[in-house]
């Protein structure tokens, strides 16, 4: 990759691989930037705040709700497998938040979809328009041709229900609900998800659900093909602790917070050795971006030479450091005040 400056990057040519997941604004002076992630944004934050409502006060009860939801989630993914993108229903609440919380881990999601179903699964993305639609009332729109095709197919009711005490089980459990509470609670911190060997992953049971470490293993390794080489794992912040559905509510924050997205990977195309650390809106922006596998990929690969990852296993010591560093570094070549008008990201 030639080299570029970071105020090149900023505004790169590829932002219409983004436009072409969701309807584009437009009007004339509309950066292609913000039409394309704007919305998206502010629906995400929206979903974020849905997914409170599948918390549990009583921990087990909350672990047991996560393992059901994953074991749907299983279910959506074979289901997916035999659909075409655009005939994709609208998922269960439940099963959003699991594939969302799945596709935080960039290269694990594409690593899994390809060993386990194939490439064509990429092509997916998070329907976050559907997810956040509200009837007249105010009230959340429950798709009834989604849920009456999921019933049909599954045999499993749309909506999970917390207080179901019926048995059940799992060929394959994993213990990552601690992980998935974590998309949900601002005071839990996020561990990287799919953080497994692949290759000996159980058949059926989905890559994720192994609990060996996986330390930057090539990428062709457990049947994905030769040309994801190129991938690497990239050192990338944790997940904020003040939740971001809170940034729903903070238009001008999001109306800003694409474009400061995309200085952000201008910069790590500059700083390719650098432990860059989003703000809250930057790493909102970033989570959104990876709701839709495919462009992310494409985009990433493009401006910053790799796919980039998102690893949330990183210590508050090194997030406190690599915070005043990206800043230094932001205002530098941006010049300006790195800091969003929301707090910044760290654990509580």
């Amino acid at each position: 990759m030639s080299e570029v400056t970071a105020n090149e990057a900023a505004t790169p040519p590829l932002w219409n691989e983004v436009d072409a997941v969701v309807n584009v604004d437009t009007r004339a002076g509309a950066h292609p930037a913000y039409c394309a992630l704007r919305s998206p944004v502010r629906q995400h934050a929206l979903l974020l705040g849905r997914f409170t409502e599948l918390e549990l006060d009583d921990d087990t009860d909350d672990n047991i709700l996560l393992l059901r939801a994953e074991q749907r989630y299983l279910h959506w993914l074979a289901y997916l497998h035999k659909r075409r993108p655009e005939t994709m229903p609208v998922p269960p609440l439940d099963v959003a938040m699991m594939w969302c919380t799945h596709m935080l881990s960039p290269l694990r999601y594409m690593e899994d979809m390809i060993r386990l179903f194939g490439e064509h699964m990429l092509d997916y993305s998070i329907p976050f328009e559907q997810l956040t639609d509200k009837e007249a009332d105010g009230t959340f729109r429950v798709d009834s041709r989604s849920q009456l095709e999921w019933e049909q197919i599954t045999g499993l009711a749309y909506t999970l229900d917390p207080a179901c005490k019926s048995p059940f089980s799992m060929t394959c459990l994993s213990s990552y609900a601690h992980t998935l509470r974590a998309i949900r609670l601002p005071s839990v911190p996020c561990v990287a998800l799919a953080r497994h060997d692949l290759g000996e992953a159980v058949p059926g049971c989905g890559g994720c659900l192994r609990q060996e470490p996986f330390p930057a293993a090539p990428a062709h390794e457990g049947g994905a093909p030769d040309e994801l080489s190129q991938l690497s794992d990239a050192d990338a912040p944790a997940h904020p602790a003040p939740h971001p559905s809170r940034l729903s509510r903070q238009p001008d924050v999001l109306h800003k917070a694409v474009d400061r997205y995309g200085k952000f990977l201008a910069l790590m195309a500059v700083e390719k050795k650098a432990f860059l650390v989003p703000t809250l809106d930057i790493d909102l922006a970033w989570h959104t971006h990876q709701m839709h596998p495919k462009r992310y990929q494409t985009y990433t690969l493009k401006l910053v030479g790799r796919i980039v990852n998102h690893d949330d296993t990183v210590t508050n010591k090194r997030l406190d450091a690599s915070y005043l560093t990206t800043a230094d570094s932001w205002y530098k070549q941006f010049q300006g005040s790195y800091r969003c008008a929301t707090r910044r990201m760290h654990r509580l």
